[in-house]
């Protein structure tokens, strides 16, 4: 009986410990797409596009950004991005679309580009489109966890500042209200 409880042991054990790597390992695998702002007036705001993919090569980004309909894009800033090949960066119909890639993979946190907004609109709510995607160089898998999301409550007009969040509180994943975004 001794014996077939330390092989029950073992074998739970055994079972946990290929639990926590399967998760551990999956949790890794996933790159986020995040906002850091940078500044902001009562003209406008700007915002950094970054993507954290940890220990993950990538050599390939699509983000699509959706903003809503009263705020423009004054800018789109790929100067200082990790990624110095431009696949594609316009702006249609309430979306943002950057590509872009690099022939020597990157790892960590990164930058991708800077977007410069101005407008009229009374809240601020920008979104990562669902079918952005972040490339892992080994295997060509997009690694992209899903959809971030970046709140501002504030004011464009009256002279009056947009409340930027800090980098904790960008990247939640509360829904955009379905009215505040454009289609």
């Amino acid at each position: 009986m001794n014996t077939a409880v330390k092989g029950v042991f073992i074998f739970l054990i055994f079972i946990a410990a290929l639990f926590f790597t399967t998760s551990s390992t999956h949790a890794q695998s996933l790159g986020q797409i995040t906002f850091e702002p940078v500044s902001s007036n009562d003209q406008g705001f700007s915002v950094d596009i970054m993507i954290n993919v940890g220990q993950n090569q990538v050599n390939a980004v699509q983000i699509n950004i959706l903003f809503p309909s009263d705020l423009s894009v004054s800018k789109i800033d790929t100067s200082v991005s990790a990624f110095d090949i431009q696949a594609e960066n316009k702006v249609q119909n309430g979306i943002v679309k950057i590509a872009r890639g690099v022939v020597s993979p990157v790892t960590g946190i990164q930058k991708v580009a800077t977007i410069s907004f101005k407008g009229n609109g009374s809240v601020v709510n920008l979104r990562v489109s669902e079918d952005s995607a972040i490339i892992r160089s080994s295997d060509n898998k997009n690694i992209y966890s899903g959809s971030q999301n970046y709140y501002s409550e504030g004011s464009l007009s009256n002279n009056s500042k947009v409340n930027l969040p800090n980098s904790q509180q960008v990247g939640s994943n509360q829904p955009v209200p379905e009215n505040q975004m454009e289609k």
